[in-house]
């Protein structure tokens, strides 16, 4: 429960003031299959959740909410919420926090229940920053995942405040179709020009919209896309590195490795070994 409700700027504050306990509970990133269900679940942290791939059908607070690619929703603790892929055939991978802020030993939170932010975001590139830091712990780990989760719910709530002015991007039937293309070719040689075939759009007029959707160039999204992949293939199969690489285009080892370090801040060798996680709490 929260004992103490702070205002935006509170809130902001709060999170950079090093007398404040910052706790995390969870924080992964998961595939989960399709048999996967949360129901009527109530955690006592805030919850943040960011989709990454497919769609996750979501009800809280009173609200159904279709979570797809980029969206983000965070929920205050204690709020009822029920989870699951949409397409039962296919299933769908999440970033998932929970964390505690707490003065004194007084649980602090916003006026907020629910606040849901439907793609287009911005906000990918600095969970995957946050979930860099937690996962690896390198030097002043904890200060710098103060500094990132206070620029994350700086860009959350500037995101709300403005919203929701028009923005000029791709469509949400381009992004489905785009991310289904993604997700079918992501381990061949595709670049900007099958992507803006892949909408029926010229590649000039296409890298525009997509940089207003997705914050960057589609040559760097496709990248990440690869790295993230590929870190779950390391995880998950006994396969050597440089057979990772070359499933997906990478027939160069050192250039999969550095692209990998630039995506994770680490290599593949030293990834795999560090994050032989406990098993995964939702």
């Amino acid at each position: 429960m929260i004992g103490r409700v702070l205002d935006d700027e509170g809130w902001l504050r709060a999170i950079l003031e090093p007398a404040v306990e910052l706790g995390v509970t969870v924080f992964g990133l998961t595939t989960v299959a399709s048999s996967w269900r949360l129901e009527a679940r109530r955690v006592p942290e805030h919850y943040v959740t960011l989709v990454v791939s497919e769609v996750n059908a979501c009800s809280a607070a009173g609200r159904r909410l279709e979570l797809g690619p980029d969206a983000l929703l965070w929920l205050a603790p204690e709020v009822p919420h029920t989870m699951a892929p949409r397409d039962a055939r296919r299933p769908f991978t999440f970033y998932h926090l929970r964390f505690t802020l707490c003065a004194a030993g007084v649980p602090l939170g916003t006026r907020r229940d629910l606040l849901h932010l439907p793609p287009p975001t911005a906000l990918r590139p600095l969970m995957e920053a946050l979930h860099a830091e937690y996962l690896h712990r390198r030097p002043f780990g904890s200060l710098c995942f103060r500094a990132i989760l206070a620029q994350f719910f700086a860009e959350l709530l500037r995101a709300e405040r403005g919203r929701r002015p028009a923005c000029v991007g791709l469509d949400r039937v381009q992004q489905r179709h785009l991310n289904g293309f993604i997700n079918r070719h992501i381990r061949e040689r595709i670049g900007t020009r099958e992507l803006a075939r892949a909408v029926q759009l010229s590649p000039d007029y296409f890298r525009q919209l997509f940089g207003a959707t997705y914050g960057c160039a589609p040559r760097t999204y496709l990248m990440r896309q690869r790295m993230r992949r590929a870190a779950v293939l390391l995880l998950e199969s006994p396969l050597r590195i440089s057979a990772v690489a070359r499933e997906f285009g990478y027939d160069d080892i050192f250039v999969f490795s550095r692209l990998f370090r630039k995506v994770w801040g680490l290599s593949p060798r030293a990834y795999r070994a560090a994050a032989a996680p406990p098993p995964v709490e939702f």
